[in-house]
């Protein structure tokens, strides 16, 4: 039964796949230009193989799978926000390095002025 979901979804983007190759790229396919179309096929694709395999297990419980969903849904938005604030955290870093290190340097910049500093060791 899990292959058959994997067949579906290979099918699906193979469909697609000719879809696109056989059409004018000027042209809209339901309303997306081709690359908004391709991106939807692969992940309608994506959702029907994991979809299809979830539920053709036959020891799922659906609070288990619900439990896990949320915890990977909560995982993928705590790598977004990371990721978004990567800026942030690189100078929050550097600026624990230089006090932690001594000789590694820290720049910040304030109002259009960068002060570097550089602490020394004991030596």
């Amino acid at each position: 039964m899990r292959a058959g979901f994997a067949f579906l979804g290979i099918g699906m983007l193979v469909l697609a796949g000719l879809v696109l190759a056989n059409t004018d790229p000027s042209q809209d396919l339901l309303g997306m230009d081709h690359d908004r179309f391709a991106r939807g096929a692969a992940l309608l694709a994506l959702l029907v193989v994991v979809g299809g395999s979830a539920m053709a297990h036959p020891g799922l419980r659906a609070g288990a799978a619900l439990r896990s969903l949320l915890l990977w849904t909560a995982m993928g938005v705590g790598l977004v926000a990371l990721y978004t604030h990567r800026g942030d955290l690189a100078s929050i870093a550097e600026r624990t390095l230089g006090g932690v290190l001594p000789g590694v340097p820290v720049v910040t910049t304030r109002g259009g002025t960068t002060e570097i500093t550089l602490d020394r060791g004991l030596d």
